[in-house]
């Protein structure tokens, strides 16, 4: 008898205390804690990054497209243009070098196929070949630098600036190194560059 009236005591006191609710059932939900919470949180960021990663590789897979597209537009251009830099570049050096060697020999027909037919050149440099092989000069190539290129609207004239340098040979046995500047003119004539006129 005395332990049930001790085991009540206790019971009320506890009750008392709000250590046992009354309306305590096995059925009450377990509380949110806020470990849950951050669980929770953190796994939507996942979520939310992953998507984004995502977006981010489309839109450089996307970018890199467009960037080898542009490139290979812009280099089927560039080949659509005639290199006509190095044929121009290539005839200078040519005319140049057999002009000197056409004066040496006294013959036009060496620096010919680089001067257009019928063209004030052609006139102009017969009469320089026969003066200066008659007055025995003789000149060596040394470089020609082409300085500018002017191409005209039709693509087949073009103004050539030129930095020409030659040693000439005097008949007293004299020489002297000269540097030229000259404006030319070239046309594309029967699939290949000639010079037409000189300034």
């Amino acid at each position: 008898m005395r332990k049930n009236i001790l085991a009540l005591s206790v019971l009320v006191l506890l009750t008392g205390c709000g250590i046992i609710s009354e309306n305590t059932t096995s059925e009450e939900s377990e509380p949110i804690t806020a470990k849950q919470t951050t669980q929770d949180f953190a796994g939507a960021n996942r979520s939310s990054l992953l998507e984004r990663e995502n977006e981010f590789e489309y839109e450089t897979e996307k970018s890199d497209l467009n960037y080898s597209y542009e490139a290979d537009l812009a280099e089927s251009k560039k080949n659509e243009t005639p290199d006509y830099y190095s044929d121009i570049e290539d005839l200078m050096n040519n005319y140049c070098y057999f002009l000197c060697e056409a004066i040496n020999e006294g013959d036009y027909s060496i620096v010919e196929p680089y001067i257009l037919n019928g063209s004030p050149l052609e006139t102009a440099q017969k009469k320089l070949v026969d003066n200066l092989y008659d007055k025995g000069t003789e000149e060596e190539f040394v470089n020609a630098s082409i300085n500018e290129i002017n191409m005209d609207s039709d693509n087949i004239n073009c103004s050539v600036f030129v930095t020409e340098t030659e040693v000439i040979y005097y008949s007293d046995g004299s020489s002297d190194e000269k540097t030229f500047n000259w404006e030319y003119k070239a046309s594309y004539n029967n699939n290949s560059w000639q010079l037409s006129d000189i300034k």
